[in-house]
């Protein structure tokens, strides 16, 4: 039987990165689990740790800034139709976190260039996304993150370009 249909690969995953020009990575240990795509804090040992974000402040206060968690071959990439489709860093293995630089975020509402950048610290829902990305505070669960902005324009679920410069 010949091969009838073809389906259309993904621009990107979560995490990834969009190219290496003018970038900042740095590795830290993982606190707790971390997926990949997802903003990080610095965590307990702020010289090695990072963990998702929790409160306002761990979004907004520029000495907790982290990043974020960019996806690496080091760490086992699930298939699709995974229980767990987007993959994560377990705890104490080594995170890639970026800073500055352009990722592939996967934003949870409708987007496009002019809106702001908002990161989840709570969650008020049963999505779990602490960490994720939206275009607004949804009702004081997200905060305003500073030197974000979207690349392109998108649907809720889809995938968000952001340039970082948090520094």
């Amino acid at each position: 039987m010949s091969q009838t249909t073809v389906a259309e690969p993904k621009k990107a995953l979560e995490g990834l990165l969009y190219d290496l020009g003018n970038t900042d990575i740095t590795s830290f240990s993982a606190e707790i689990a971390v997926p990949f795509g997802k903003y990080v804090n610095l965590g307990t040992d702020k010289e090695r740790q990072v963990l998702l974000p929790l409160l306002t402040t761990d979004v907004t206060n520029e000495k907790l800034a982290g990043g974020f968690s960019v996806r690496t071959q080091e760490v086992e990439n699930p298939m699709p139709n995974s229980a767990d489709p987007v993959g994560t860093y377990a705890i104490g293995e080594s995170v890639s976190v970026i800073k500055k630089g352009r990722i592939w975020v996967l934003c949870e509402d409708d987007f496009d260039q002019s809106d702001d950048v908002f990161v989840r610290f709570a969650d008020g829902t049963e999505t779990n996304n602490n960490g994720g990305v939206r275009t607004d505070a949804d009702t004081a669960t997200a905060v305003a993150l500073p030197n974000a902005r979207f690349l392109n324009s998108g649907l809720a679920g889809e995938l968000a370009l952001l340039d970082l410069s948090i520094l």
